[in-house]
């Protein structure tokens, strides 16, 4: 069943800034377990080489600014000193869209791996046929793209279609939103109307819908000199969801809904029921950026519902359990499915001990898979077997970190009987840090991609 790679993105710093570092800031580094016919694994790791990166690695340290370098004086004066350094050359790239770390997620559409960050346009990467990775350009779709992309794109599982939207925080549209066709064309971009800088990590789709979240995580660079992050959660704004069709023209086609104030950075899906929108995401109601591993910021598994004749709206938690890194069968994906499956956090902070599966229509845990004593995980990605006999009939892929012996391995188990007992267990010669998220890339997709892309390699 399992032929393809398994790839993880993350952050894995080459050059520590010396004035602090947020877990956010790492240069992109993607893992691989390359799986061939017959169960053979090998596997890879590579730093991407982004502009950002090859700067650094020239250099020899740190040059750009990081997440966790903002906030006190020294962080607005190392803000200030960003279009000095530019003009004195000490950056070979200078376009806000190119200058990223490639850190966050993957995706795959129309024949082109690649690798993201929300604050950049994607980096487009080859999987080659040993399970190595290299670089190949920037996704530029004919230069029509003019905003960043979110570390998160959907891609319709029955029209091939990519969706995504970018936020920026000094440069208006606040939020805009593309649409890409089945063949790799960028056929729409629109503004969706907000009107304040603000951190907005991922959205969803339905078969006819986007959906966003307006979380007031806002973005206020005065607040670096009282030594405070420049992202700021207020509380006293609502949180808002907005529910636009696919192909809307302008901001006038999103209907908003207001909703207690609240934070999520990932959405597990959405569907339509009637006349209703149905989102499914992990939800906190507070969120301190500069403390993103406290336990202040635990959040549930959480459900919005919209109706979009009546304009009511509810919210509620599904479960209890402190949980991230949601994710489902990617063939239900803008469809209403049963299971949703997510990283189970240990009361901890950000320390995932187990993964959980969660009935969504009966609004229960109905599986759990712990990871043992000492041991360590994040995201799990579902694979569906080559012949699924129902939505949960597939494997769940992830890097399994044991600090007793500091080592890694990748973990096979099976997503219908949740056994404790994993499918496989591949063992890894190195340990591979804790990292996002991840994507299956099968056998099919790895022949099919796409020697070159239209935009020019870096």
């Amino acid at each position: 069943d399992l032929q393809g790679e398994f790839v993880r993105n993350g952050p894995n710093p080459k050059h520590i800034p010396k004035d602090g570092y947020h877990w956010f800031d790492g240069d992109g580094m993607i893992h691989g377990v390359r799986i061939s016919h017959g169960g053979v694994a090998n596997y890879v790791n590579r730093w991407t080489r982004t502009e950002r990166f090859l700067d650094e690695e020239k250099a020899n340290r740190s040059l750009y600014i990081r997440i966790g370098e903002m906030k006190g004086k020294l962080g607005l004066l190392k803000l200030m000193l960003l279009p000095i350094k530019a003009f004195l050359g000490y950056f070979s790239e200078t376009d806000r869209l190119t200058s990223g770390t490639a850190n966050t997620a993957l995706q795959y559409h129309n024949g082109t791996f690649m690798a993201l960050v929300e604050s950049n346009i994607p980096m487009a990467i080859k999987i080659l046929m040993d399970g190595r990775l290299e670089e190949i350009g920037r996704m530029t779709y004919d230069n029509k793209l003019k905003h960043p992309v979110t570390a998160h794109p959907k891609v319709d599982p029955e029209t091939q279609e990519m969706m995504f939207f970018g936020y920026q925080l000094q440069s208006k549209p606040c939020v805009a939103y593309s649409v890409v066709s089945k063949e790799g064309e960028l056929i729409r971009t629109v503004d969706i109307g907000i009107k304040r800088p603000i951190m907005m990590h991922d959205f969803a789709i339905t078969s006819n819908y986007s959906v966003f979240m307006d979380h007031p995580l806002e973005f206020t660079p005065r607040e670096i000199l009282s030594g405070k992050f420049a992202f700021q959660f207020n509380s006293e704004v609502p949180s808002r969801i907005g529910v636009m069709p696919r192909h809307g023209d302008s901001a006038e086609d999103v209907i908003w809904f207001d909703f207690e104030s609240g934070y999520s950075f990932h959405t597990a899906n959405a569907w339509e029921e009637g006349d209703e929108v149905v989102l499914v995401c992990c939800r906190s109601s507070n969120i301190q950026l500069g403390h993103i591993s406290n336990n202040e910021c635990m959040p549930c598994l959480h459900e919005y519902r919209v109706n979009l004749k009546t304009k009511e709206s509810s919210e509620r938690d599904i479960v209890e359990n402190h949980c991230e890194f949601p994710i489902i069968n990617p063939t239900m994906l803008g469809r209403k499915n049963k299971y949703c499956f997510a990283a189970e956090m240990n009361g901890n902070g950000l320390d995932f001990g187990a993964c959980i599966k969660v009935d969504l229509e009966s609004s229960e845990v109905v599986g759990r898979i712990p990871f043992g004593v000492g041991r360590a995980g994040g995201e799990c990605v579902f694979v569906p077997r080559a012949n699924p006999q129902s939505e949960d009939d597939g494997y769940l892929l992830t890097f399994i970190y044991d600090s007793t012996s500091d080592s890694s391995v990748m973990w096979v188990m099976d997503g219908k009987t949740m056994s404790h007992e994993p499918i496989a267990i591949v063992s890894l010669p190195q340990r591979v840090p804790f990292g996002f998220h991840g994507l299956w890339v099968s056998e099919e997709q790895i022949v099919n991609q796409k020697a070159l892309i239209q935009d020019s390699p870096i």
